[in-house]
């Protein structure tokens, strides 16, 4: 099985579901050979097959072979492209993925989470989430699949939802369904096959605007990142053992070298490096750019993507936190309801700047900034890596706010305590004594 729980069991496909049949027509000849497939391009990846050592998740690089069936994590910040039976899968980063063949002998594809391109000859069978069937024809042009998640801030884990999408890209494809059942044929250019948790019986095809970027084309590459996906490319040798690699990786003494392999570790269900980089403290801390990046490529999904990753990852972090932070800095990643606001949580976020603990205070102002989405201006006023002294009057500003019942999200209902004023008012004049 994939790590934490994740995922279905390799090449499996959703419950009360089979794998997509033979395509109707013309009579077919004996089952394809159970050939592999090949790492053709692209950055590092990790695989784990069923057959060829299970448990260990091992480095593949450009023409590295994989015994099928395979588990595949590509680390966020790289992107790899696999072959197989004439058809070009390029799995974008932060993906996780499982390649198989269905009962006839095609390809078979499942995306658990992340995006994929596929592109080629022939047909492909494809499992996103709840969504499972076959692109039976259009795979000239690349047709993406995609599946992505839905948590609201304080949502627990088991209540994060997922959106698992079929999306053409220059040409239309044709979908031959599975399950859901119902929609059959062509996908036009522009739209896409869409499925959501919140309706699990159903699903669509709905506008695809605007289409990912992934999809239509590269956007402008972040130059850390890509340094960071070679740097991580360089150290996994193929075929070798990944996560000791990343362990060692995970101390490099450049910051975004660290960075990459924690997040790749995460990927895979492993939370102990990128905790102790969350959290560190003083001359060990992370810059605000790479933490922020830290938490969206690797918190995030972990907090979205299950609830043995959610608590495996909270684990971790109250493992390596400085004393009786780890709890604060777990919640305070998770967000807070519009309910928890009102109930006490606005107030502890703006306490918590001034927390002794930096993971504490950046999770706390991010928090209000989600929030309250001051102006660019007021969004300067606090940084959580200033000196005590240098965050007083952002604190104050914050407290102000408080006071006037401002800790609220747009479209609530505001708290008890006096009527906001704008902005730029004056405070009130101070009572006499």
């Amino acid at each position: 099985r994939v790590p934490q729980g994740d995922a279905l069991a390799i090449a499996a496909p959703p419950a009360g579901t089979t794998p997509p049949p033979p395509q109707a027509g013309p009579a077919a000849g004996p089952a394809a050979p159970a050939a592999g497939a090949t790492v053709a391009a692209g950055d590092a990846l990790l695989s784990r097959s069923a057959i060829d050592r299970p448990n260990a998740w091992l480095a593949g690089a450009e023409a590295t072979a994989l015994a099928l069936p395979v588990d595949i994590a590509v680390p966020p910040m790289c992107r790899s492209t696999v072959v197989i039976d004439g058809l070009r899968i390029t799995l974008e980063p932060g993906t996780l993925a499982v390649l198989g063949r269905d009962a006839a002998g095609l390809p078979h594809l499942e995306v658990v989470f992340g995006a994929a391109l596929v592109a080629g000859t022939g047909r492909v069978g494809v499992t996103a989430a709840e969504l499972a069937g076959a692109i039976t024809a259009g795979l000239a042009a690349p047709v993406g699949v995609e599946v992505g998640f839905v948590r609201s801030p304080g949502a627990a884990a088991d209540a994060a939802g997922r959106v698992a999408r079929i999306i053409p890209g220059a040409a239309p494809c044709a979908w031959q369904a599975v399950a859901p059942p119902g929609v059959a044929g062509d996908i036009p250019v522009g739209q896409a096959l869409e499925w959501e948790s919140v309706a699990p019986d159903a699903a669509t095809i709905r506008t695809a605007e605007p289409a990912p970027d992934w999809l239509t084309g590269r956007p402008d590459e972040d130059a850390v990142a890509r340094r960071a996906a070679v740097a991580l490319t360089r150290r996994l040798a193929a075929g070798t053992a990944a996560v000791p690699a990343l362990r060692e990786l995970a101390a490099d003494r450049r910051v975004e070298n660290r960075v990459a392999a924690a997040a790749a570790l995460a990927l895979v269900g492993e939370f102990d490096e990128l905790a102790r980089l969350l959290v560190a403290e003083d001359g060990e801390a992370l810059a605000a750019t790479h933490w922020e990046r830290l938490d969206a490529v690797a918190v995030q999904p972990a907090l979205a993507r299950g609830t043995r990753a959610a608590e495996e990852f909270a684990k971790a972090v109250v493992a390596h936190a400085p004393a009786g932070a780890g709890p604060t800095v777990v919640r305070f990643a998770r967000g807070f309801t519009d309910d928890d606001l009102a109930g006490g949580a606005a107030a502890e976020l703006v306490a918590a700047l001034d927390s002794p603990h930096l993971a504490v205070r950046r999770y706390a102002i991010g928090n209000l900034l989600a929030i309250v989405d001051p102006k660019p201006v007021d969004r300067q006023r606090y940084r959580a890596e200033r000196e005590a002294e240098a965050r007083r009057d952002g604190v104050a500003w914050w407290r102000k706010r408080l006071e006037q019942g401002r800790i609220r999200r747009a479209g609530t209902a505001p708290t008890d305590g006096p009527s906001p004023a704008p902005d730029d008012a004056p405070a009130p004049a101070a009572s006499p004594p």
